[in-house]
């Protein structure tokens, strides 16, 4: 009983942030109390996918580190560590149904940031009132509204109040251990965030060590040798992640570009608009202005002001005043901004380390409040009649329903501030109005999806098929069909960042949807790609293996980017000699509005057609209807369709001489081969060092085909083919586990030396 009164207030602030969040799904009738979907965004093809694949991979025992479910294929370690390697995510074992998984591990994550808050708390104060206040804030701050669906993320803001723990130990009393274990999950869990915990790291360290804190030279630098060693140490314990993460990256080829760097701002009225929760949209405009999600209760920003204006002490205030505006200033400089995403194109998703500047607001809070009988009424009834105008004057650039929601409350704490007291009946009542601002705030932003059918269903069991199929009814603009995404099916539907950036390259040549390094998807009737890269339609009749012999001559194939016909026949013509693929239409336009309207009754093409710059773009096209600007057009379009005798003849010439298969998993196959002439075994295969190659038992080195796929030159005969994916990282764990040991013995060794 005394254990659990001790830690009744861990318990009471779990639950409460529990209930308000299992509220709000509720009330806006999302999963599962409801038909709509639970999360948005990339939660529905990304994160509920990868989640789900993975723990009914787990389920059934068949975790490969390999696999042809997305694109053209994908080593499983790079979405692994990207997007799911937080242990949290294991909880999802419990559930059979996508949702549920999806939801368990988003509520884990929600308990343990609000464990993690009140133990911050707790140790600055024992007043229940203010841990209580402290902790809610946290977890329901505007950071986590418009966030929290962002599943990795939600692991840097529940570990930041620990880490923030174990940074002060380190820097006041040389205590390393929490600060070691909190930044290796950090880093663990999502990198990209817990690099913008490392820059707050250094700023931190900076202005509190050099500028504020009062001790000898000596002393500076012995504590900043012991942060730097520990911060080593935390990059020793998850060198096997490190070095699993930046090997992915130079596989896929992800650089650092600076294209949107300078395309959004944040204006000095938005910033102030975002205090009262004017904006919660995740989603920025790529071009104009944006909003921070920093806001949290009206008591926390009240408290932040009444700060500086209180009788605490003047270093103190400058030290606390420093450290946020260097935080807030890369909001409003987007060199800077950049630099905190990890030189990252954030594509809209703003201020990702906005939870930082609402966590110091609370932290002030707590200062605060701590010593309840140094409060000025005067001075709180005077803050808040100011944030009561500033409402009023940035009315006509908010939403009545947020204007209203303002009001409301800044008047409720205007009348609390008035008959403040210190009794049980004010404190419920102050408590009352605290939980009725989190939990409507949170049921206007909390965001979901469209409506669904169940998903319970669904067969963990998919059969390890040879080909691919084409799963190109998922559109790339619709998140309702990506729930196909959860069969686990063989699919040529790409939604992933990390991914072979040559693989999208590749698909966008050949004519299929792309978005730069994020998406892409074949098209049904785009029936020359599905055939050469294993794809089973329902619109085609052909396909091929993943392993087939042609010509030598593709090795020599370049693309022309955007040339799609061009590309295509090159390629057709390198494989097989045939040439002479299309049917050729030229159509007459209709003067429509300023523009050439263009009809046909084929359901997909390519189209060449005058660009804005009067050069000749060919690009698929897959309506029957289509337009060109008067002023760059002549009023003529020509289309090509594919000419379905030669794409028999590209099959049968191709087929001849494709693999059998002996033994196929996505990692590991073993198959026999005919090879007319010295050729190339091209295959679908996107080029991975990883892979091991072998020719009649030989290993043998893979040639890099078309910038992007895997091929193998062969003399002619009969040929055993054996590919095998194997990962290379048991030294990278060697050192981690070591670490690990050592740290653990050196805790052990503190703890017998304290108590000895």
């Amino acid at each position: 009983m005394k254990l659990l009164k001790n830690k009744k207030m861990y318990i009471i602030n779990a639950l409460t942030c529990v209930l308000i969040f299992l509220l709000i799904l509720a009330i806006k009738r999302t999963s599962p109390f409801g038909n709509y979907m639970l999360g948005t965004s990339d939660a529905p093809v990304q994160f509920k996918p990868m989640l789900y694949s993975l723990i009914s991979n787990i389920k059934t025992g068949t975790l490969l580190n390999y696999t042809f479910n997305n694109g053209l294929g994908n080593a499983t370690i790079f979405n692994f560590l990207y997007y799911i390697a937080s242990p949290l995510n294991l909880i999802a074992l419990m559930f059979k149904s996508p949702d549920m998984m999806y939801l368990s591990a988003t509520l884990i994550k929600i308990i343990i940031a609000t464990l993690s808050m009140t133990f911050y708390t707790k140790k600055k104060t024992d007043n229940n009132f203010v841990v209580f206040i402290a902790a809610i804030s946290y977890v329901f701050c505007t950071w986590f509204l418009a966030y929290y669906y962002y599943l990795p993320w939600l692991d840097i803001f529940l570990m930041f109040p620990l880490f923030q723990y174990g940074l002060e130990k380190l820097l006041n009393e040389h205590k390393y251990h929490i600060y070691i274990f909190s930044l290796a999950y950090m880093m663990i869990t999502n990198l990209y965030l817990c690099f913008s915990v490392c820059i707050y790291t250094i700023i931190f360290f900076i202005v509190y060590e050099l500028f504020y804190k009062k001790e000898p030279f000596k002393s500076k630098l012995l504590t900043f040798d012991y942060i730097a060693l520990a911060t080593i140490g935390s990059f020793l314990l998850t060198f096997f992640y490190l070095y699993g993460w930046f090997d992915s990256l130079i596989k896929i080829k992800v650089g650092f570009n600076q294209s949107f760097t300078n395309t959004y701002s944040v204006s000095i009225l938005d910033f102030f608009k975002s205090f009262y929760y004017s904006n919660l949209s995740f989603i920025a405009s790529m071009e104009g202005k944006t909003f921070p999600n920093i806001a949290c209760p009206t008591i926390i920003l009240i408290s932040f002001i009444y700060y500086f204006i209180s009788n605490k002490n003047k270093r103190d205030k400058l030290f606390v005043l420093v450290v946020i505006l260097i935080c807030t200033a890369f909001i409003f400089i987007p060199q800077l901004d950049f630099i905190m995403n990890a030189f990252h194109v954030i594509r809209g998703l703003t201020y990702r380390y906005s939870f930082i500047i609402s966590f110091l607001m609370i932290c002030l809070f707590i200062s605060i409040t701590k010593d309840k009988n140094s409060i000025n009424k005067k001075s709180l009834l005077l803050i808040t009649l100011i944030l009561l105008i500033g409402i009023i004057i940035l009315r006509k650039a908010m939403s009545s329903d947020i204007f209203i929601t303002n009001i409301t409350f800044i008047l409720c704490y205007l009348v609390l501030i008035i008959f403040y007291d210190n009794n049980k009946v004010y404190k419920i009542l102050s408590l009352t109005v605290f939980i009725l601002q989190v939990a409507f705030i949170s049921s206007l932003y909390i965001p979901n999806t469209f409506e669904k059918e169940a998903l319970d269903d669904i067969n963990y069991n998919s059969k390890n098929s040879t080909y691919r199929i084409n799963n190109s009814s998922v559109s790339v603009d619709s998140y309702l069909e990506s729930i196909n995404n959860y069969s686990n099916n063989k699919t040529t539907y790409v939604y992933s960042s990390m991914t072979y950036s040559n693989v999208i390259y590749l698909f966008k040549n050949l004519g299929n949807v792309t978005f730069e390094n994020t998406y892409s998807v074949m098209h049904d009737n785009n029936k020359i790609p599905s055939l050469l890269l294993n794809v089973k339609s329902k619109e085609n009749d052909y396909y091929l293996e993943k392993l087939y012999a042609v010509n030598k001559e593709i090795i020599n194939t370049s693309l022309d980017d955007g040339n799609v016909k061009y590309n295509i026949e090159s390629i057709i013509y390198n494989m097989t000699g045939i040439k002479d693929l299309y049917d050729k239409e030229v159509l007459k336009g209709v003067k429509k509005d300023k523009k050439y309207e263009f009809k046909t009754d084929k359901d997909y093409y390519l189209i060449e057609i005058k660009n804005d710059n009067g050069g000749i773009n060919i690009f698929q096209q897959e309506y029957d209807v289509f337009v060109q600007d008067i002023k760059y057009g002549d009023g003529t379009a020509t289309i090509y369709t594919v000419k379905d005798d030669k794409l028999k003849d590209i099959y049968e010439v191709l087929s001849k001489n494709q693999i059998k298969y002996s033994y196929y998993e996505d990692n590991h196959m073993i198959g026999d081969i005919n090879v007319d002439k010295d050729q190339i075994i091209f295959t679908s295969i996107p080029y991975d060092k990883d892979w091991v190659v072998k020719v009649d038992n030989k290993e043998v080195k893979p040639i890099l085909v078309l910038d992007s796929l895997m091929g193998i030159e062969v003399k002619p005969g009969k040929h055993k083919i054996e590919l095998e994916y194997k990962t290379h990282y048991l030294w990278p764990a060697l050192i981690s586990i070591i670490t690990f040991i050592v740290l653990v013995i050196d805790c052990i060794r503190k703890r017998i030396k304290r108590y000895v």
